[in-house]
């Protein structure tokens, strides 16, 4: 996908947003992982695969201590998998988070297309990387280097405190 183009009144949307942002918090809301072959069984190199798909819901705020006026729910899923060199599924990693902000702007699509991107990912890929190093753990196989969060689109907010 190549980049989105934003006109100019959705950047300065997109401005405010980011600027006006609240992180509620961020929750796991499904972690399942499974192994099929053990580390002996493998036919080395092993190879990786990621998805991601996220999701978003508006909510008008009914909450009188959060002083914005939509609550943003985004569900992110990380899925990763493993196989070897002979197409054989080693290991699935399947997690969902859920993070909740404040803001005093409602999402569009087009604005969630960036969004998803550049904040939510940049807040939940700690989460999703501390994870699955553990899973890969647990299941017998060494940790997977993964890549460090790069943004992939952004606006710089002018007057972003943060």
């Amino acid at each position: 996908m190549g980049k989105l183009k934003l006109t100019k009144k959705e950047e300065e949307k997109l401005e405010k947003l980011i600027s006006t942002l609240e992180l509620k918090g961020i929750r796991i809301k499904k972690a399942i992982y499974e192994s099929y072959l053990s580390l002996e069984e493998i036919t080395p190199p092993m190879i990786a695969e990621l998805e991601e798909e996220a999701k978003y819901e508006n909510k008008k705020n009914v909450d009188e201590h959060i002083k914005r006026n939509y609550i943003l729910l985004v569900n992110y899923r990380f899925h990763f998998a493993a196989r070897d060199q002979s197409e054989q599924k080693i290991f699935e990693i399947d997690a969902i988070y859920e993070a909740k902000y404040a803001s005093d702007i409602k999402l569009t699509d087009k604005i969630f297309e960036i969004f998803k991107n550049v904040e939510v990912k940049f807040h939940l890929w700690p989460y999703f990387r501390e994870f699955l190093v553990d899973a890969t753990v647990r299941m017998g196989f060494p940790p997977p280097r993964l890549p460090l969060f790069r943004v992939k689109y952004g606006i710089t907010p002018k007057n972003n405190q943060n």
